[in-house]
């Protein structure tokens, strides 16, 4: 009987588990690519990466992930394209998937400019073949020229509505109280032309200056309609800022600085798009500082109008095997409240990164809870998970590890929660 007993609950636990799974390793130059940069997931349950390196001419490629036709098969990988860092582009840094399935993608270099070296980076997609077999067509909705602008973008792109791409650059805006290509970084958005053919428009919606912050590194559209994000650097302590952005009235955009990081327990430096709640709460990282080795905050919108938003910071990383440096970590938030997330250091002896969880407590005033789902300790299974995760198919987390694998150039993962 007892033999049964703790046979029991020894399955319970296993049950319980996450269960963790490489989906995928990359070969590296000159094949598939080599440290992917975050995954989406689109029609089909299919998965798309940008992966910054390797490809057939070292700059870049993306790729396509589809899942298996029978439980237990292989993912099958397709590169969609290969970026020679010309004027198409070069190391592509992020996707998003449009609602007609196109993939709209930004590179860090690349594109037509000659004042920046090797040019300013660019917009692009990605159109599907239109009859089964063909391949996909690329094209630059945009290539950056380093002046008002700006210039390289760093992250994602979002699409909003009626097909416009809003998106940021970490440089460029003109402004000279930063460094780089003559500026802080912009909010830039593309809309799409009246008629097939014709150029996108780009508009900027918002300059830096540094005090505002600088190097804005990705955005959000909440349920208002603003625009929210955050940025690396700037704000009143120089350690990044969270900031929003209103539409008004007579078409342009007027910026509030909802809260510049000091560096002292509220941590600094964060470095990807917030996550919007239902209630219009805001949720992100800071990589680092804190008491330790980064956060994870809230910012809560104020009860009458014209009053301040209220920062808190609900988790804090201890640098043990809870994790460390939230860095480049896009939180993804479910149906229940409960936050995901990666850390890219951390998590135990190896300290090679964590995917975690963080769920609201029970009733106010209460601590949140976090989990850890998955530790990265083997590195054939991959390692520093820089690109944070997404839901996918089975309503399972996908994400990617910058190193480890077969070849040692990085891998996707799936986890069930």
């Amino acid at each position: 009987m007892r033999t049964l007993v703790l046979f029991t609950i020894f399955m319970a636990y296993v049950a319980a588990a996450p269960a963790f799974q490489t989906i995928h390793a990359f070969a590296g130059p000159p094949g598939d690519g080599a440290y992917p940069n975050g995954v989406v997931a689109g029609p089909g349950g299919v998965l798309y990466a940008a992966v910054p390196s390797g490809g057939t001419s070292s700059f870049g490629v993306v790729i396509s992930l589809t899942p298996p036709t029978a439980p237990g098969g292989a993912w099958t990988e397709n590169v969609l394209y290969n970026f020679t860092g010309g004027s198409d582009g070069g190391s592509p840094v992020g996707l998003t998937v449009a609602p007609n399935g196109t993939l709209i993608g930004t590179t860090n270099f690349g594109g037509s400019s000659t004042e920046c070296f090797p040019s300013c980076g660019t917009v692009f997609s990605l159109t599907p073949p239109a009859s089964p077999g063909g391949g996909w067509t690329e094209k630059v909705l945009y290539s950056f020229q380093a002046g008002m602008d700006g210039a390289v973008p760093q992250v994602a792109p979002i699409v909003g509505n009626h097909e416009v791409i809003y998106g940021t650059t970490s440089e460029g805006g003109s402004s000279m109280n930063c460094s780089g290509y003559v500026g802080c970084g912009t909010v830039y958005s593309l809309t799409p032309p009246s008629s097939g053919g014709g150029p996108w428009t780009e508009k900027i919606l918002h300059r830096f200056d540094g005090m505002d912050g600088s190097n804005p590194m990705g955005v959000v559209l909440g349920h208002d309609g603003a625009i929210y994000g955050v940025t690396y650097g700037g704000g009143s302590a120089n350690v990044g800022a969270v900031f929003r952005l209103a539409h008004s009235h007579t078409g342009g955009w007027t910026e509030q600085v909802l809260y510049s990081f000091t560096g002292g327990i509220d941590g600094a430096l964060p470095a990807s798009a917030p996550v919007i709640a239902a209630g219009g709460a805001v949720y992100g990282t800071a990589s680092v500082a804190g008491p330790c080795c980064g956060t994870i905050f809230s910012l809560t919108p104020p009860s009458t109008a014209g009053g301040s938003w209220t920062l808190a910071v609900i988790y804090s990383f201890t640098g043990g095997m809870d994790g460390s440096v939230p860095q480049s970590t896009p939180l993804v938030l479910n149906a229940k409240g409960v936050l995901f997330g990666t850390t890219s250091q951390g998590g135990g002896a190896a300290g090679n990164g964590t995917v975690f969880s963080l769920a609201p407590p029970a009733s106010a005033g209460q601590p949140w809870t976090e989990t850890v789902l998955h530790r990265f300790t083997n590195s054939a299974n991959g390692y520093r998970p820089y690109g944070g995760v997404a839901f996918g198919p089975g309503g399972a987390l996908y994400g990617t590890t910058d190193f480890g694998g077969d070849a040692g150039y990085g891998t996707v993962f799936a986890l069930q929660p």
